[in-house]
């Protein structure tokens, strides 16, 4: 904005601001350029506006030089307050009388000592002055008295007005009083004002006598219309939102402050009468135009449509548009107005947003992940896309309870998940467990769930939050590769069979018919030396023979096919002791065995075959027992030793790779019949081999 309007000799501005910024900013470019007219300032402020004053002056202006020189004078608010009411009330009595009146000027007087200068310019804010000076009437009054200086002496005068604090009729009477008006960022000419016509200082009567001429004026409906318009376009045009008004062409008519600043910042007649085509590219212009005809056409409001618009410096902006037809009295459409808003940050923020949504369905997707979020008080469950797909229900059902959950889930696997669920909420403390669900279709699904809780500051439970896995191919891979376990197993098992009766049928009883025949030759032998002989040969082959017969029942046990796995475990634990008669071995046997099918108690007999080997060789143990117990939960089989410990690796592979492979086969055994292996150990506190098997593996 120009400064020079509001420095001309005899000029009487107002300005309305709204924030102290504003109203500081303006002030230090008026003083800095009166300066440099050689002029003299005079500031009717209180010490709090004038001590920002004087912060704001550029840093090469000397203020305490300004002051001790007189180029600079600062006036108090409230004495200068004082004095005007004192000549209020001497020139209201007068009034009242038809008398003149007598007594100083108080305004007038402020120009007293500014004969050395090029000029006065004097700078009033009306938030210093006193509530009493902020009548209607003395207002009036006042701002007469500043006119009139600037009429007589040549002066330039500025009128600060607080237009978020001023009463409204107060706002009115004010902007009537002065032919400037500097609102936000524009200087504008007030069609409202008249200057005085009276030669004589009765301000009094002027005053009142003009106050009932602008009232007579207020009667008139147009003039009311237009100094309505001019305030609104006043109090719009510093608004941060774009605002424009068009006639029915689409050709502007009005546009705000913060709207020409995307048309490049030119001023208002460079807008007015102009369109879209003159200030946005050709295809978003042609969009605007189709919009805005349409809207004349049809009557039909366009209300919060997400735009994009380039403004004038190239800036791509995203912009909230609202646009409304205009209607005159008659009901004809006379027009159009807008109000845009940058939403541009927002857009930006939304679109990450959208954008990082998309690359966490797509993960989720491509690792069948999906993410889901209870609200427990409210019992509203939120799933993410690929958790309706998983569960293959639609999205469009909207949010789930906690009861449709269950709902979904397969009927052996509820009732664990909902004691898991219940647990969770009791300890709020994280969760992960394997569940099978049932699809719309009928399909079962495995699904990998885990979870955590929030808790409140009362440490209630209020939200739970997790992830669901598809791991429906990995749990057949898993069972598909315990079959081939399975399979091999009873492949061995079956070369083991074959193995030990080829060695039952040939070697051991050719040596069986050789020890016969050494018997036989003994009885004949006369010769000590041959007979010597012949005992050592004997001897020989009955050595092999046992360790044959020994092979044989580790290759197949025959007490395991005939009498059970009990009788097997026994059986073996009596070589065992035999073998390893430093090692006390204790039994807790079923007296009442329970059938179990032949593989699973050969698999079981294996297990514990293996875990007492390793107990002889590795476990240094003094004692070891064998637990085999049939409960309502299924048959578990336990063995126990009080030997050295091992700390034990955080994945069975690591046994392998350190080619330690008897625990490894005992847990393939384990999980090729169903069951569930473990191994419990500590360095110094013993290990103890457990194998589980449910009741319903027993059966299938």
């Amino acid at each position: 904005m120009e400064l020079r309007p509001l420095l001309d000799p005899g000029s009487h501005v107002c300005h309305f601001y709204q924030s102290e910024e504003e109203r500081a900013g303006l002030l230090a470019r008026v003083v800095e350029e009166a300066l440099a007219q050689g002029r003299q300032i005079v500031l009717i402020a209180d010490q709090q506006r004038q001590a920002q004053l004087l912060a704001y002056l550029p840093p090469h202006l000397d203020a305490a030089a300004l002051q001790q020189s007189g180029q600079l004078r600062l006036v108090l608010g409230q004495s200068l307050s004082d004095r005007l009411d004192g000549y209020l009330h001497n020139y209201f009595h007068a009034w009242l009388q038809d008398d003149q009146g007598d007594g100083p000027d108080p305004v007038a007087e402020l120009a007293a000592q500014s004969g050395h200068y090029s000029g006065l310019a004097v700078i009033s804010d009306s938030a210093s002055l006193a509530p009493v000076t902020m009548t209607d009437e003395a207002l009036f009054v006042y701002e007469a008295l500043l006119h009139r200086l600037a009429a007589d002496r040549r002066a330039s005068v500025l009128c600060l007005y607080d237009r978020r604090s001023l009463d409204p009729a107060l706002l009115k009477a004010a902007l009537d009083l002065h032919p400037l008006v500097v609102a936000g960022h524009e200087l504008y000419d007030n069609p409202q004002w008249a200057p005085p016509q009276v030669e004589q200082p009765e301000h009094a009567r002027y005053v009142f006598e003009q106050r009932l001429a602008r009232l007579a004026q207020r009667r008139q409906p147009q003039a009311a219309i237009d100094q309505e318009h001019e305030l609104l376009r006043a109090l719009v045009n510093d608004l941060p939102d774009y605002i424009y008004v068009k006639d029915v062409r689409s050709r502007f008519i009005f546009s705000n402050y913060a709207h020409r600043q995307v048309l490049g910042k030119r001023p208002l007649e460079e807008v007015i009468g102009k369109t879209d085509f003159d200030f946005f590219p050709r295809e978003l212009a042609e969009q605007y135009y189709a919009d805005e005809q349409a809207l004349i056409a049809s009557r039909q409001p366009l209300i919060a449509r997400e735009e994009i618009t380039v403004a004038a410096d190239g800036r791509r902006q995203w912009v909230l548009t609202t646009k409304l037809p205009l209607i005159d009295p008659q009901g004809e459409i006379i027009g159009l107005y807008g109000i845009s808003r940058d939403i541009t940050e927002l857009k930006e923020t939304q679109l990450a947003l959208e954008k990082r949504e998309r690359q966490l369905s797509e993960a989720q997707r491509l690792t069948q992940i999906g993410s889901w979020e209870w609200d427990i008080q409210a019992d509203v469950i939120l799933w993410s896309r690929e958790l309706y797909r998983i569960y293959g229900l639609d999205p469009g059902v909207g949010p789930l309870t906690y009861q449709d959950f269950l709902a979904r889930l397969h009927p052996d696997d509820r009732p664990m998940v909902e004691q898991i669920i219940a647990q969770a909420l009791r300890d709020a403390r994280p969760f992960r467990f394997e569940h099978r669900i049932v699809r719309p279709d009928s399909a079962v699904r495995y699904i990998q769930a885990q979870g955590r809780v929030v808790v409140d500051d009362q440490g209630q439970s209020v939200v739970m939050y997790g992830t669901g896995q598809d791991i429906t191919e990995r749990k057949q891979l898993e069972a598909e590769l315990l079959e081939v376990r399975r399979q091999l197993n009873e492949g061995r098992e079956a070369e083991r069979l074959h193995l030990a009766r080829e060695l039952h049928d040939m070697p051991i009883q050719e040596l069986s018919a050789a020890l016969m025949l050494l018997s036989d030759l003994q009885n004949h032998l006369t010769d000590p030396r041959l007979q010597a002989t012949a005992a050592s040969i004997q001897a020989g082959v009955q050595r092999a023979n046992r360790m044959l017969r020994s092979l044989c029942d580790e290759l197949r046990p025959p007490a395991l096919e005939h009498f059970g796995l009990c009788a097997a475990i026994h059986s073996y634990v009596d070589h065992f002791r035999a073998a390893h008669p430093e090692l006390e071995v204790a039994l807790a046997l079923p007296p009442d065995e329970e059938a179990l099918p032949p593989w699973v108690a050969l698999a079981l007999y294996r297990i514990c075959q293996q875990a007492l080997t390793n107990v002889a060789q590795h476990a240094q143990a003094s004692r070891v027992e064998v637990r085999l117990a049939s409960g309502a939960e299924g048959l578990t089989l336990e063995v126990v030793d009080n030997g050295r410990g091992f700390r034990l690796p955080e994945r069975w592979v690591e046994l392998a790779r350190r080619r330690h492979y008897g625990l490894l086969g005992a847990a393939e055994r384990a999980e090729s019949i169903g069951g569930h292996f473990a191994v419990l150990s500590a360095p110094g506190q013993g290990t103890t081999v457990r194998v589980h098997l449910p009741h319903g593996k027993l059966a299938e």
